[in-house]
């Protein structure tokens, strides 16, 4: 899945995009092949629509695999909050479920709605609309998050700080780096380390890592000099730094490397994948996007490759 995607919450998906003989297709949770290769690049599904490219042009297919709105869009997201944010002619606007656009074509940029806002660039800076397309914070930051647990990250002066859906700030811009509120807390950077506040402001987690990622079940990834572990909501390393790379934690499992491969974990920090992939992703629907050479594939929780049928 492409990085731009990342930032939209992944679903239980019941369709995995696979690359076979040169285009792109879509299996199930067994391996069985649904929607036939057929596309240049596809994407997830998100709510019930996956975007596909054709002939270097976007659009978006059902579970059917059939194209419900024709490849027309230079780039596009996936559907959140029944609208989608497509690229036309340079510019950004939002479509409905029908392909209709419900907010024109007009900005630099823009991400998902989420919560009931979407943030857009203009001149340069970014703002928040609401689904008419109306301007409720105006444009003046710049660089942002979306709205998540009703606040969204925004920088002044390059500086984050939070503002909440009036557009005021509720934490003031103080931090070198930030990311979104999950799970009641925001992983932040100040004076060279990092920690998590609470949505007043306060230091729940007081900066001392040299990284750290969002809250996913309950823990989160945290670098302690040059090896990644992971820590509870208090603080409390559950699993100890040994790891060159940690990701997040989904269904359960979360991918982690050891010396250059990569294999997953459970929340006791038991290898239940042994590390054999050159790259891991996180879980989704009971299947993980993994990689071992020129070859992409997909695997279960018992670390039987469900794609390609043989290694």
């Amino acid at each position: 899945m492409p990085p731009i995607l990342l930032a939209q919450e992944p679903e239980l998906l019941n369709l995995f995009a696979v690359f076979h003989k040169g285009k792109f297709g879509y299996i199930d949770q067994t391996g069985n092949m649904i929607i036939k290769p057929q596309f240049d690049i596809a994407w997830g599904f998100f709510h019930e629509l996956a975007a596909v490219q054709v002939n270097g042009q976007w659009g978006y297919i059902d579970e059917a695999g059939q194209i419900v709105i024709p490849p027309q869009f230079d780039l596009v997201w996936g559907f959140t909050e029944g609208l989608a944010g497509v690229k036309l002619n340079g510019l950004w606007g939002f479509i409905d479920k029908s392909g209709k656009f419900v907010i024109e074509p007009k900005f630099e940029e823009a991400l998902g709605f989420s919560e009931g806002l979407a943030a857009v660039k203009l001149n340069g800076l970014w703002g928040f609309i609401d689904k008419t397309g109306k301007l409720v914070i105006p444009h003046r930051y710049a660089a942002v998050w979306s709205f998540t647990e009703g606040l969204a990250g925004v920088t002044v002066n390059n500086l984050w700080g939070f503002i909440d859906k009036s557009g005021k700030f509720l934490i003031e811009p103080q931090f070198k780096s930030a990311f979104s509120f999950k799970e009641g807390l925001a992983n932040v950077e100040l004076t060279g380390k990092w920690g998590y506040l609470d949505k007043t402001g306060s230091f729940i987690i007081e900066p001392q890592f040299n990284y750290a990622t969002f809250f996913a079940e309950g823990l989160a990834a945290v670098r302690v000099g040059g090896k990644w572990g992971y820590i509870d909501k208090t603080g409390n390393l559950v699993i100890s730094p040994q790891f060159q790379v940690a990701g997040l934690f989904s269904e359960g499992m979360a991918a982690v490397r050891r010396g250059e491969k990569w294999g997953y974990i459970d929340k006791n920090g038991a290898m239940i994948i042994e590390p054999q992939f050159d790259f891991a992703s996180y879980f989704s629907g009971g299947l993980a996007s993994v990689k071992w050479g020129d070859i992409s594939g997909y695997v279960n929780p018992a670390g039987i490759i469900v794609w390609p049928a043989t290694r």
